[in-house]
């Protein structure tokens, strides 16, 4: 199943008496690993909706891309595929490809539809469709949308400036308002190819915090397991098929990755990494460093401050 999201206490670690150090890490996966959107989003259009003294009523019509409703205020009836749905405020409503939908609302409704295209979708004209195909109307509502409702504001602010970055920047909103929109869905909602990728990228993140909660010591595969709540050998499986090697050498490398940032931006000595990263001395650290990156810490001190710090 599908990691729930959690944050990772990481406190800045003291790299050296009163200097304190901290890095953010994107999680990288192998080649071989499936992206878990290997789409294209891109925003359309919103529209912004308020039937204030007069019924809003639109006819059944078909969509090609996804549309999400987000009540501001009121009542919002519809019917999905011929089904009747209210929406309270507060929350949204989410309209995929495919859907037949047909608005309904009497007076007092105030929504923003927003509509997204994913693409390539499996039919010419059609977005993708991210969800699990058997939804039920009922389960396309989603509840309590207040950061998504910021992330439309920050569009509407956005379509009001005219240069060469807007529709750049309203494409990244868009992106990012479905990857929190599917954060908040049950997991049962997504299509099966979905969840297995975002199953593969959520391990990824849970087990590189675990590396950097611990990257300045030694960890074992079997520590690593207990803390992810999973058996050593389902661990090293995963690990091979995420990172394609196993979980101690992953570790290896997040360290020693972690070295060269220290040696390349900093100024601690080599040996101050090295006992900073909990290496047994420096020989053994120079000599994993070159096993990794084909040189010797050294050589990547020089390249960065050109012999100006003593190594």
């Amino acid at each position: 199943m599908i990691d729930t999201p959690t944050r990772a206490s990481v406190p800045m670690s003291e790299v050296q008496p009163g200097k304190f150090f901290q890095s953010i890490v994107r999680p990288r996966l192998a080649r071989t690993a499936p992206s878990a959107l290997p789409f294209l989003v891109e925003f359309d259009h919103l529209h912004i909706v308020d039937a204030r003294t007069v019924t809003h009523m639109v006819p059944r019509h078909e969509h090609r891309d996804y549309e999400i409703i987000l009540v501001t205020r009121g009542d919002y009836r519809c019917l999905i595929n011929d089904v009747a749905v209210s929406v309270q405020p507060g929350d949204a409503l989410v309209l995929k490809p495919g859907d037949h939908h047909a608005d309904t609302c009497g007076v007092g409704v105030a929504f923003m539809a927003l509509v997204l295209r994913v693409t390539p979708g499996s039919r010419a004209g059609r977005s993708e469709n991210v969800f699990r195909k058997e939804l039920e109307p009922a389960q396309q509502v989603v509840r309590h949308i207040a950061g998504l409702q910021a992330l439309v504001d920050r569009m509407r602010t956005e379509s009001g400036l005219t240069d060469s970055f807007t529709a750049p920047v309203l494409d990244s909103l868009a992106q990012e308002f479905l990857w929190r929109l599917l954060r908040q869905m049950p997991p049962a909602h997504l299509s099966p190819d979905l969840r297995s990728g975002m199953e593969v990228h959520g391990f990824g993140a849970a087990l590189l915090a675990l590396f950097e909660i611990h990257v300045t010591r030694p960890l074992h595969p079997a520590e690593m397991a207990e803390a992810l709540g999973m058996g050593e050998r389902t661990l090293t499986s995963r690990c091979r098929a995420a990172f394609d090697t196993a979980p101690a050498k992953l570790f290896e490398r997040f360290r020693l990755e972690r070295a060269r940032t220290l040696l390349t931006q900093t100024d601690l000595s080599v040996r101050a990494v090295a006992e900073h990263l909990g290496f047994v001395n420096q020989y053994h650290f120079s000599t994993a460093y070159k096993r990794v990156h084909g040189a010797p810490p050294t050589h990547h001190r020089e390249i960065a401050f050109g012999g100006s710090i003593v190594a």
